[in-house]
């Protein structure tokens, strides 16, 4: 999901401590495990340790590259998506939808991932005002979101039809 679907505002330390005793316990080749404990402990520091959640963020990036398994590279990077919100991050958010839709593109994602990486990519490109690519991965995102089949990328491609309707 583009937007985050836990309050990043709110910390918990309970499951802070719960994570990392996992993430200690977890076997080095559990790239998977790894990634994804890494990419929720992240989602519970943001706020409360930025510089720490920026950190286990990336790691959790480099561990789902290692596990393999484009499905859990495909959600930590939505997640870390997530993390690198600000003008500072812009950068990344543009690299991280570019791998996105090459992942889409590579069939190696189930069809609720197409419409969610053209849109990761066109958020990036609306915050710079580079329209031309904003349509494109708009045409890419709307012949690939479904009310049904992909809820969430459908939610998300009408949020952005609605902010183009409004500029």
């Amino acid at each position: 999901d583009l937007w985050a679907g836990i309050d990043w505002s709110t910390f918990d330390q309970r499951v802070v401590t719960m994570i990392e005793r996992v993430l200690r316990r977890a076997r080095p080749e559990s790239h998977a495990v790894t990634a994804l404990l890494s990419a929720a402990l992240a989602a519970e520091l943001l706020y409360l340790d930025p510089a720490r959640s920026d950190r286990v963020s990336s790691d959790a990036v480099v561990a789902a590259e290692a596990s393999g398994d484009p499905v859990v590279l495909a959600r930590v990077l939505l997640q870390r998506y997530w993390a690198v919100s600000g003008s500072e991050g812009h950068a990344e958010r543009a690299q991280i939808g570019d791998r996105l839709i090459q992942l889409t593109e590579s069939g190696l994602l189930p069809a609720r991932f197409v419409p969610l990486a053209h849109l990761a990519r066109v958020s990036a490109a609306y915050e710079v005002g580079d329209m031309d690519l904003v349509h494109s991965c708009h045409v890419r995102a709307r012949a690939s979101a479904h009310p049904v089949r992909t809820p969430t990328g459908w939610a998300h491609l009408q949020y952005l039809e609605t902010s183009l309707a409004l500029l």
